[in-house]
């Protein structure tokens, strides 16, 4: 059985939502790793869909979400309840194949044969993030919000960088911050987390997958400089909403 053993985090900013994870996946009864792709844009819309868990499972379900979304509107993304109502149809199925796989699975075994998911997107006009639990429930969270092994890790850097606050910051001060969020995972976690990092950021005009240029300027990026450029935009937003 082959896990990802992830770390998927999403965080609003001002004007989209920016969602980042990391790219390993372990087997650890051989004690093999390798790299995968966790982050799939769905059906080429503004939504943006990660899975922790089994790897079978997390790509029937961004299969399944994928085809769901392939024949929709663009009026579907005028609401939210559209678009997890679509989410909940697709991965329906995959739930119900899991079941009747893993009749007597309890709460403690149920991660091993099943995946926990992450959705950015834009609907309703602003940015949202979603969570998919492990029996198929959606969960709707504002600012911030980690999923799989490195979960503990994400919110300590986010609350240390500012939490709540961090939803006013720019898009390019969101993409370091992430970024700053998944290498410490990486170099905190023991193992099944590593590079390389995939981050996407979600507007009201697309989605757009960050290019690896753009992350090779970030992580030169000396720490002092980050921490204070941060300081200095939070506070010069406050400045200017305050005004």
């Amino acid at each position: 059985m082959t896990i990802s053993s992830t770390v998927i985090a999403a965080l609003q900013y001002d004007g989209g939502v920016v969602i980042g994870a990391d790219s390993q996946t372990s087997d650890p009864i051989g004690n093999v790793r390798w790299s995968s792709r966790k982050l799939e844009q769905i059906a080429n819309r503004q939504l943006v869909a990660g899975f922790s868990g089994q790897v079978a499972v997390l790509r029937k379900m961004q299969a399944a979400i994928d085809k769901r979304f392939a024949s929709s509107r663009p009026t579907t993304f005028a609401k939210l309840d559209r678009v997890v109502g679509f989410i909940s149809d697709a991965l329906q199925p995959v739930y119900e194949e899991q079941s009747k796989k893993h009749p007597n699975a309890n709460f403690g075994s149920i991660w091993k044969i099943s995946a926990v998911g992450l959705v950015a997107c834009w609907a309703e006009g602003k940015p949202h993030i979603l969570e998919i639990e492990h029996n198929g429930e959606i969960d709707r969270h504002a600012n911030f919000r980690a999923v799989g092994s490195g979960t503990v890790s994400a919110y300590a850097v986010w609350k240390a960088f500012g939490a709540e606050r961090l939803s006013q910051c720019s898009e390019g001060m969101a993409i370091q911050i992430m970024w700053r969020i998944l290498k410490v995972c990486i170099d905190t976690e023991m193992s099944g987390v590593g590079e390389p990092v995939v981050m996407w950021a979600i507007t009201e005009n697309r989605a757009r997958q960050i290019r690896s240029s753009e992350l090779d300027i970030i992580k030169q990026t000396e720490e002092g400089d980050f921490l204070f450029s941060l300081s200095d935009s939070l506070h010069a937003d406050a400045e200017n909403r305050s005004g």
